[in-house]
């Protein structure tokens, strides 16, 4: 007999990916209110840093809500514990304690969490996950990292670094040229279109130019392209054997954008001794943000313990 005030307050969250910056608003049932991607020239902190104090001033004036500003959400590229940064390989923090410098100024909860971790909060609460005690999202950006939630809580390990696994080494002889490498050196969005610019010479590819020559049959990038759809089949199977969940996620802006990569991997899955259940999500510039909202919600009303489902429409 009760119903939520969406418009009791909103919550704003940071995305701070290497060269973009994605902040989204919403209210504290989930709705959008508003999505922004803003382009970042430099790595330093202190250069984005302006960015993210004009956002949250802009949404703060063009607030319509009863109390206002709720809590402030940061995805981050890294490992994360305690709502400290303990490494960010992708974007030099310079020694800025993000949860210090808008607790101070903004008189709000704060809360910093693992870009992977928040991908697989958004999967438990608002996607397919929410009928499952336990899953995996894999994250494949920049870096390749998996949230993991285990009897419907999220697992982060002793000191929040549990789901790094772009930092497994290669197995020599994956690849003869390199042995004892990172995987996501090679096998990561970013990893892997490097490897194209380099055998192709051509060092301004985007992912949109990769996708448009694998679609035209371009030899060295069907070649790069299986190789990745190889070894990231490897890993679904590896983190399948060694959590058992009910089902592991694929959150890949590129795959989104060519979907037979994915049905690729479903296929080279099939037939396996352990056959794990996957599925791809969409929406995958939304999905980071909206995990960050359901974590700031379970915090700012503490409901840590309790299961929150939200419904979107896209």
């Amino acid at each position: 007999m009760l119903t939520v005030n969406e418009k009791y307050g909103y919550i704003i969250s940071f995305d701070i990916a290497f060269h973009q910056l994605h902040v989204m608003s919403n209210y504290i049932d989930g709705t959008v209110i508003d999505y922004k991607q803003i382009d970042t020239e430099s790595d330093d902190i202190h250069a984005i840093l302006p960015l993210i104090d004009q956002q949250i001033n802009d949404s703060m004036q063009n607030n319509k809500t009863k109390k206002g500003l709720l809590a402030i959400c940061f995805s981050i590229h890294g490992v994360v514990y305690k709502n400290q940064i303990k490494d960010s390989p992708f974007i030099n923090m310079k020694n800025v304690d993000l949860y210090e410098r808008y607790s101070e100024l903004y008189s709000v909860p704060v809360v910093l969490e693992n870009e992977a971790n928040l991908a697989a909060i958004y999967e438990r609460d608002f996607n397919d996950g929410r009928d499952k005690k336990n899953l995996i999202c894999i994250s494949i950006h920049k870096g390749i990292g998996a949230g993991i939630i285990l009897n419907r809580k999220l697992y982060k390990g002793v000191d929040g670094s549990a789901g790094e696994i772009g930092r497994s080494h290669l197995v020599p002889g994956v690849k003869t040229d390199i042995s004892y490498d990172k995987v996501e050196n090679y096998y990561s969005e970013e990893g892997i279109i490097n490897q194209i610019r380099y055998k192709k010479n051509m060092y301004q590819l985007t992912v949109e130019d990769v996708l448009d020559l694998y679609k035209k049959g371009d030899p060295i990038v069907t070649e790069e392209l299986s190789r990745f759809i190889s070894v990231l089949s490897i890993i679904i199977y590896n983190v399948s054997v060694n959590f058992a969940p009910e089902a592991v996620y694929v959150n890949s802006p590129m795959i989104e954008l060519l979907p037979n990569i994915y049905e690729d991997i479903v296929s080279s899955l099939k037939g396996l001794s352990f056959e794990p259940k996957i599925g791809l999500i969409n929406n995958t510039h939304f999905v980071t943000l909206l995990g960050a909202c359901a974590l700031s919600i379970h915090s700012i009303f503490k409901l840590d313990n309790y299961d929150l489902n939200f419904k979107i429409d896209f």
